[in-house]
């Protein structure tokens, strides 16, 4: 169902007070009154800074709108202009005279308040200055309504006669003024209030009324002949206020002129019906399309094959979108914990997966089966709390297990890692020891360097190192200096006697 929404906020609390009187008025008089050609109030709530109105929608928008824009005004035929003003009068007229307490008058009648249905009937609308009259009073007749103490007129400047603004009597004549107004725009489809649209106000004469039609709409044959009584109808409605006709006559011109039917509203009608036929296949086309989006939003539960909605309360999906529904969801999930619990199988399969639960076709009696797990998100939507705590409590423990297993498993990689340097070392030491061994038997008088004690330094019946220190030997040279301190001397009886510790290397210096 289609509908519209109006909302009304004010911060200022004076103009607060204001805007809940006309927001009480306009819903006491939609609730009191029901007529085909006044808006339906379908619904209203209040607030703390105002109230929201819900009405019924009306597709094709106000009138005013169907006025300015050409190809909306090309739609208004003379002959649904004059049923406009027929609609348009009809509710006036129930609101004066259908309510036992008295008439209502609706104050603010304009074409921006005039709503029109797909059909482009009248709905007359925002009813929020409108006043209720009250029964007779001692000095106060039911017929014309006076302004309390300190009020101005309430109306749209411009649709308001010059009795009401100069006196502050209302009464049903006042009412014809603005249905007046509507007319004369309804005919020359201009809004402005002009020099010379206010000119043809004044002068209230319906054969320079006729002669200002709207240029987009022409009036030919019998469309002339109503735009004639739609101009007559304008000019009685402005006359000044003795002269000015009353409702009731006014409604029966009306009637009259939406009686005849033109040649031209022919394929009008034809347009129009073949819009409502298209406009009928569309809402067609979105009820099939609701009723697939519908199948699509249903699925059928894997446990008890009821058919329930996706977007349930407490139903439970996984990524393939096979769904466990609320009733069945709470118990699928504390069987499978009261399970893993049971059986160290089922325990070490739940701590392979990292905690998660399989969803129910993992379950080989199902075919085909499915791979997926319920997610943290979809568990806490589904399952009441004391079951999520438990499914919580459960993963905590399988990843505690897991960080437990994987610290033990990198601590005795480490134990491993460290006995084989260790052994790696030893075997280092048992090498350097018998490379010590046999040097110290192999070279008896080898030498070491007496500042860094860098050895053993061998010669071989070479006691002048001097001889061939720093001589080229192919693409090098010949260094007999100490290979860690760079010490050097030619006097081989220098050098210190090796005291036997391997510490880099021996040197050869023969």
């Amino acid at each position: 169902m289609e509908f519209a929404a109006k909302r009304l906020e004010c911060q200022d609390a004076q103009q607060r007070e204001q805007l809940e009187r006309m927001t009480a008025a306009e819903i006491r008089v939609l609730t009191t009154f029901a007529h085909p050609n006044i808006i339906a109030l379908l619904g209203h709530c209040s607030h703390r800074d105002g109230a929201i109105l819900v009405y019924e929608f009306q597709p094709e928008g106000s009138l005013d709108q169907h006025l300015i824009k050409d190809e909306k005004a090309r739609q208004l035929t003379w002959g649904r202009r004059s049923s406009i003003v027929s609609g348009l009068l009809a509710a006036v007229s129930y609101l004066h005279h259908h309510n036992p307490e008295g008439p209502c008058y609706h104050r603010d009648i304009k074409p921006g308040n005039i709503m029109l249905t797909a059909s482009l009937s009248p709905k007359l609308g925002d009813c929020g200055l409108s006043r209720f009259l009250p029964r007779d009073r001692p000095g106060q007749s039911r017929m014309t309504m006076q302004l309390t103490q300190g009020a101005g007129p309430a109306g749209t400047p411009g649709f308001m006669c010059k009795r009401y603004v100069e006196t502050g009597k209302f009464n049903d004549k006042s009412e014809v003024y603005s249905i007046g107004i509507t007319i004369l725009q309804i005919i020359a489809a201009q809004l402005d209030f002009d020099d010379d649209f206010s000119d043809l106000i004044e002068e209230a004469d319906a054969e320079e009324i006729a002669r200002r039609p709207d240029p987009r709409v022409p009036a030919n044959g019998p469309d002339l002949e109503t735009l004639k009584k739609l101009s007559a109808m304008a000019a009685a409605s402005v006359q000044r206020f003795s002269k000015r006709i009353q409702v009731m006559p006014l409604l029966r011109q009306a009637r009259e002129a939406a009686s005849t039917l033109s040649t031209s509203e022919v394929p009008a009608l034809k347009s129009e019906v073949e819009r409502m036929a298209a406009e009928l296949r569309r809402l067609r086309l979105a009820e099939e399309k609701a009723a697939e989006l519908a199948a699509a939003l249903t699925k059928r539960c894997e446990l008890c094959f009821d058919e329930v909605s996706v977007e349930q309360v407490g139903s439970l999906m996984c990524p393939n979108e096979h769904l466990i529904c609320s009733d069945c969801s709470p118990d699928m999930v504390r069987n499978f914990l009261e399970r893993i619990g049971a059986s160290d199988t089922m325990l070490d399969d739940h701590s392979s997966r990292g905690g998660l639960i399989p969803c129910v076709r993992h379950n080989p009696a199902f075919q085909p089966q499915c791979s997926r797990h319920y997610t943290d998100q979809s568990l806490a939507r589904a399952l009441p709390d004391e079951i999520f705590v438990g499914y919580r409590a459960a993963q905590d423990d399988v990843t505690e297990n897991r960080i437990w297993h994987q610290h033990n498993q990198r601590f005795q990689e480490e134990v491993s890692r460290m006995q084989r340097q260790l052994e790696g070392e030893q075997a280092t030491k048992r090498e350097e020891a018998a490379s010590t061994e046999f040097l110290r038997r192999q070279y008896p008088n080898a030498k070491m360097c007496p500042r860094c004690r860098c050895g053993p330094v061998i010669n071989e019946n070479c006691f002048d190192l001097q001889s061939h220190h720093n001589e080229a030997s192919g693409r090098s040279r010949i260094n007999n200096s100490c290979q860690q301190c760079g010490f050097f001397t030619r006097d081989w009886n220098q050098w210190l006697p090796w005291d036997g510790v391997l510490r880099r290397g021996y040197v050869d210096r023969g």
